[in-house]
């Protein structure tokens, strides 16, 4: 099963060894001389945010993005394509459904989203993304 972990180390280990994608030629174009650029589509688990053993805390799920923050903001910046960053919610929703027993789990789908997107953003913006 591949996991985001994989997809990190996958791509730390790719940008250490090149030094630029290929891009590939675009269908139509205004100009021949322009590369299209490549939507690189990034997907965070939800356990990929908390390390085994501990507990599934903010404090926690901002160190692990902070871990993988430079991994994005190298393949942002060095290579000028566009990243997309989507995640995974499980082990958040599981977490606030045992604090909250009379929430449903529409709304704890929608309070974690805020949580782990807030997460990200700040791991990235220390990082100048």
């Amino acid at each position: 099963m591949l996991t985001t972990r994989h997809v990190l180390r996958a791509s730390r280990r790719y940008l250490s060894t090149t030094t630029s994608i290929p891009t590939p030629t675009p269908h139509t174009s205004t100009s021949p001389t322009t590369p299209k650029k490549l939507r690189i589509v990034v997907a965070v688990g939800g356990n990929a945010l908390q390390r085994r053993g501990e507990r599934l805390t903010i404090e926690n799920q901002l160190k692990a993005a902070a871990e993988m923050a430079p991994t994005l903001a190298k393949l942002i910046n060095t290579h000028q394509h566009e990243v997309v960053l989507t995640h995974g919610n499980g082990p958040q929703v599981g977490e606030l459904a045992l604090e909250r027993s009379a929430a449903t789990f529409d709304v704890l789908g929608a309070e974690s989203m805020g949580q782990i997107g807030y997460v990200l953003a700040q791991a990235m913006s220390c990082v100048g993304v």
